[in-house]
């Protein structure tokens, strides 16, 4: 966001530009938030007043500090980055080319209609430290365990139950509602942001893969399904450090010091292996194309991504391996990232030669009519511009009265009008110039190949 530079500025005002800072009661802050969020990059939760603060101030940056993501990051802050919207849409699920001898698997289409935040890195010992104000994990060497991801925590405790059993009133996802006493429910409250959450697979697929279509998010597919150098260097995983660990060992083995692996394009670090990560889903089948998803209704197992330190194949750290855990479940290699959705956004309708244009939010119905046409001519199409766009079951291009189900992108559609009972279109010969005594006209039915 670029900035005109005022004739005077005071220190506040300078540090207003450089980040702007809503450290305010949670009431100000989702009113100020909501505004910001949707133009900056990343947002970073201070979470340094530890599980006692009554609030956690929240910041907006629009790039990595010049010192990169320090420890600070990792521990006394919680860094997110905004992913836009998946529109049209992208491709979830396995390849066949993702490993050796694979096979399509479960590739389906999904359009997510909103931008979201999700975190940088895997939520750590530390940052877990200062919200719940316990230390649950297994590697608990005090040299290095703050900055490693939590694990040993459950489903429940990050948004239901820190007692490990379930909340009947939590139900995703027949509703959003997270438990006061929970992780998420102590990041809402000091927050004032009510959507902090796991991301659903959806999005946990979608910002792992960052525009990829391959096994790993460097842009890469597996050679082999165990032990593969191009793994190595994306993620902790059993053959570059898994094995050999002791509960009280270093990060040289077992989990990994967040962000000790290469980042993908959107800047977000040990997707691949490290820790699981639990997602909202409950897991089940894949349907066909979709908006929005969010699971399955009911289910037995919740959904678990990413691979981890002790599983001993590379394939099952790829960007489309899922896996599912009792929501019970504290296992020392299944940890969490946060999420935080943001509210729908508005896209422009344009119509060309009728009437409907405006701002809608993605699934609004809206009636389009083409305008009566001029002497002598018909309603021929609607030309749709992009020309993949979907506009759901109540729009026809040869119709001049139509429903438009609005996308989650902008379109245009153009009406476009012919002679009636004859050719689409005109051509006058000007070729004779300014002393022809006639100009030829000559018809057609389409755009010539």
């Amino acid at each position: 966001m670029k900035m005109s530079k005022p004739k005077k500025m005071g220190a506040y005002n300078r540090m207003k530009i450089r980040n702007v800072v809503a450290i305010v009661s949670a009431l100000v802050l989702v009113t100020t938030q909501s505004a910001f969020a949707s133009s900056f990059l990343y947002m970073v939760i201070d979470l340094s007043g530890g599980a006692d603060a009554t609030n956690y101030p929240v910041t907006y940056l629009e790039a990595v500090p010049q010192g990169g993501w320090t420890d600070e990051y990792k521990t006394d802050k919680l860094v997110m980055r905004r992913i836009p919207a998946a529109t049209p849409h992208f491709t979830m699920g396995g390849r066949a080319t993702d490993y050796p001898f694979a096979s399509d698997n479960g590739l389906h289409q999904v359009t997510l209609t909103k931008d979201f935040y999700i975190g940088v890195f895997e939520v750590t010992q530390r940052q877990w430290e200062r919200v719940m104000g316990d230390k649950p994990s297994y590697f608990n060497n005090a040299a290095c365990y703050a900055t490693r991801p939590v694990e040993q925590v459950s489903y429940y405790d990050i948004r239901e139950n820190p007692a490990n059993s379930d909340d009947p009133a939590v139900d995703w996802p027949a509703n959003s509602a997270v438990n006061a006493t929970s992780f998420m429910g102590k990041l809402r409250a000091k927050t004032g942001l009510s959507t902090f959450d796991l991301p659903t697979e959806s999005q946990w697929e979608y910002a792992c893969r960052a525009g990829t279509t391959t096994a790993l998010n460097s842009g890469y597919n597996l050679t082999g399904t165990d032990s593969d150098p191009r793994m190595d260097v994306v993620g902790r995983y059993w053959y570059n450090g898994g094995s050999g660990y002791t509960q009280n060992g270093s990060t040289n083995v077992g989990s990994a010091a967040a962000g000790s692996y290469l980042p993908n394009a959107w800047g977000l670090y040990d997707m691949h292996g490290n820790v699981f990560e639990w997602c909202l889903d409950w897991r089940g089948t894949y349907p066909g194309s979709v908006q929005d998803p969010l699971g399955a209704a009911s289910g037995t197992y919740r959904v678990t991504r990413g691979g981890s330190w002790d599983y001993y194949y590379a394939y099952y750290c790829r960007s489309a391996a899922r896996y599912g855990c009792g929501p019970s479940v504290r296992f020392d290699d299944v940890g969490f990232r946060a999420a935080r959705t943001l509210p729908a956004s508005t896209n422009s309708l344009t119509i060309v030669g009728g009437t409907g244009s405006g701002g809608y939010v993605a699934t609004t119905a809206v009636a389009v009519a083409a305008d009566t046409p001029p002497p002598g001519q018909a309603f021929a199409r609607w030309t749709v511009s992009p020309t993949n766009a979907v506009l759901g079951a109540g729009f026809s291009a040869t119709q001049s009265l139509v429903t438009v189900t609005m996308p989650a992108y902008d379109v245009t559609l153009t009406a476009v009008f012919g002679g009636i009972g004859g050719p689409l279109y005109l051509i006058i010969d000007l070729s004779g110039g300014a002393g022809a005594t006639n100009y030829p006209v000559t018809y057609l039915e389409a755009v010539p190949q």
